[in-house]
């Protein structure tokens, strides 16, 4: 059993008319005629859909559609009629509706027009206004007066054929205007045969446009969107320049799809108001493709537009304020933790309790030593050896010498490890505490700059932590650029935004690294991928999903951000290092601090032992 086929009618089936005409032909003759023929040969759901009932909309997409119609009255057209009903159809066919899909119209009366400018007055209609592209129509010519009780649909008809036509837009030299349309069959009434068997629905996607104009709408942010530049041609009409890594991969596409871009007035920002304006655009017509930095998300997603492929999958992320660069003498102080000072001072004291202990103890071979029988002089010496000084007259007990050596190895150890810390911390003193989880960012005093079109986003997905920031922390942040700089220069601010934007802002303002001042949160706040929207049923859309995928596969836009990269980093000249200190620092007095710091407390040693 195939896809199901939604099957549109017109409302009436016995119209009333005045008495004076004639009597009209009872059309729904056609419509059985017509679904007969076709379970003839294949067994297809029909779903019937006379306006007066709403569809709700499920998950599949409509793929097949037969569209029956004729003047329901004297005062209306067929033209006019079939605006009513696709329009009706496509309204209560929401999230189904499918102008890609394929589309039979089976008209009844030819209103006194030839056949063969009544089916271009429906293709061109159907391919204008909806974007119809795969459409055949079927047009029955019958004599003007047939009696309403004729039980043959036949009777009457002025041909023994039913013709059937379709058109063929962006041929050469015509674009997207069809002004005639070809004869694809005709159905033999009396054999009930085609007549030359031909395929009713020829494939009318192309690869080559012929080099017609595709005009590209645009909003977004550097890099995914930069304006270049701006002139009038020779008519007036203004000309603009752009670039940028959406540009490129569009014009990676168009390129092989021979098509001439034609760039409307972009708008460079990342706002409800361009997104509205540009969706406008889309829908109106005065756009065929809107290129933006426009997430894969819900929110983007619309009845009537279409997303193509992603051209890039990249992480959302949380960017943070970025640990400040500790100082050297701080760093250099804290070299080891409270407990181990503590233990060092206790250690020294016991040290030299341990060694009067054993100098003046009454059974002591040490008792006639004077260098060790006066507490000073054991601070003394232990202070020296702590010092990495000589001590004097060591005695020369086997005991002594034991204990003096182990307070000598340890002495030792922990100078060798300070002094290697001591370096390091000279040339790279490194960075306080980051920001690690998103519980840490929220308990401290950092505003979160929230953009309007993202929070929109945001909230069409499963993410909603950002919520958690009272309104007494949030920020206007509608410009992302700004925030981002604002964040680089250690701004307590907080936003979301994606790596290529911060290594492109980093590059362009001359940042050397830019880890040390656009910090991320390590998880990702979710993965995504930038898009292009275009109308439903753009003929555009199937071409440019495969050249985008190829473009992936072969690395070229990674080749195109490579090259801007270095292009920036030329033009910025690198104005801003990270910290002059990276380079070299001066050796000053206050490196020496320590020192005196050690100094001043053995001068107050010495003074307690001169006093003493």
């Amino acid at each position: 059993m195939g896809r199901t086929v939604l099957v549109s009618m017109p409302s009436d089936e016995q119209p009333t008319v005045r008495s004076l005409s004639h009597p009209r032909y009872d059309n729904t003759a056609l419509v059985t005629l017509t679904l007969t023929k076709l379970h003839d040969t294949v067994s297809w759901p029909l779903r019937l859909f006379p306006p007066e009932i709403t569809l709700h909309a499920g998950v599949e997409t409509t793929h097949s559609y037969i569209i029956f119609t004729w003047s329901e009255s004297e005062d209306t057209d067929i033209i006019e009629n079939l605006k009513t009903q696709v329009e009706t159809l496509k309204v209560a066919e929401g999230g189904s509706w499918n102008p890609g899909g394929k589309f039979l119209v089976v008209v009844a009366d030819n209103d006194g027009v030839s056949p063969r400018e009544l089916g271009l007055q429906i293709y061109v209609e159907l391919w204008k206004q909806h974007f119809i592209i795969d459409c055949t129509i079927l047009i029955a010519v019958r004599h003007k007066y047939l009696p309403i009780n004729s039980t043959n649909y036949t009777h009457g008809l002025k041909k023994d054929t039913l013709d059937l036509y379709t058109g063929v837009p962006y041929q050469s030299g015509k674009c997207e205007d069809v002004t005639e349309v070809t004869l694809l069959d005709q159905w033999h009434l009396r054999n009930g045969t085609f007549i030359h068997n031909a395929n009713l629905f020829p494939l009318k996607t192309t690869d080559n446009f012929h080099g017609c104009q595709i005009r590209v709408a645009s909003f977004g942010i550097p890099p995914y969107l930069v304006l270049t530049g701006n002139s009038t041609d020779s008519d007036g009409k203004a000309v603009y320049e752009l670039s940028g890594l959406a540009v490129r991969n569009l014009l990676l596409a168009v390129d092989k799809m021979d098509a001439t871009v034609v760039y409307l007035k972009p708008s460079v920002g990342f706002t409800v108001e361009n997104n509205l304006f540009e969706a406008g655009n889309l829908a109106d017509g005065r756009s065929d493709i809107v290129i933006a930095t426009l997430p894969l998300v819900p929110l983007f997603l619309s009845t009537w537009f279409q997303p193509t492929t992603p051209y890039e999958y990249t992480a959302v992320k949380r960017y943070v304020p970025c640990p400040k660069s500790v100082s050297r003498m701080e760093k250099i102080m804290m070299t080891y933790k409270l407990p181990v000072w503590l233990t060092m001072a206790t250690l020294f004291v016991l040290t030299t309790e341990l060694w009067w202990c054993l100098a003046n103890w009454q059974h002591s071979a040490l008792k006639d030593s004077q260098a060790f029988q006066t507490l000073s002089y054991c601070l003394y010496n232990a202070w020296a050896v702590s010092r990495g000084i000589s001590a004097t007259n060591v005695l020369n007990t086997w005991k002594f010498r034991f204990l003096f050596l182990v307070y000598v190895c340890y002495c030792f150890a922990m100078s060798t490890v300070f002094q290697a810390f001591f370096i390091s911390f000279l040339v790279e003193p490194g960075y306080g505490k980051k920001f690690e989880t998103f519980d840490e960012l929220l308990d401290s005093s950092v505003v979160y700059g929230y953009d309007d079109l993202m929070e929109y986003g945001m909230a069409s997905t499963s993410c909603g932590e950002h919520n958690k920031f009272p309104s007494s922390r949030r920020q206007d942040c509608n410009d992302i650029i700004e925030c981002m700089e604002r964040i680089a220069n250690n701004a307590q601010m907080c936003t979301i935004s994606v790596p290529r934007v911060s290594e492109y802002l980093a590059t362009k303002t001359g940042i050397k690294d830019n880890s040390k001042h656009l910090c991320t949160l390590e998880e990702n706040l979710l993965t995504t991928g930038f898009i292009f929207v275009l109308v439903n049923g753009s003929p555009f859309l199937n071409r440019l999903n495969v050249l985008t995928r190829r473009s992936q596969e072969g690395g070229l836009l990674g080749r195109y951000w490579a090259q801007l990269i270095w292009i920036t980093k030329l033009r910025s000249k690198m104005r801003i290092v990270d910290n002059i200190n990276d380079l070299y620092f001066v050796f000053s007095l206050s490196h020496l601090s320590p020192a005196f710091c050690v100094l001043a407390f053995g001068y107050v040693i010495s003074s307690a032992v001169f006093f003493c």
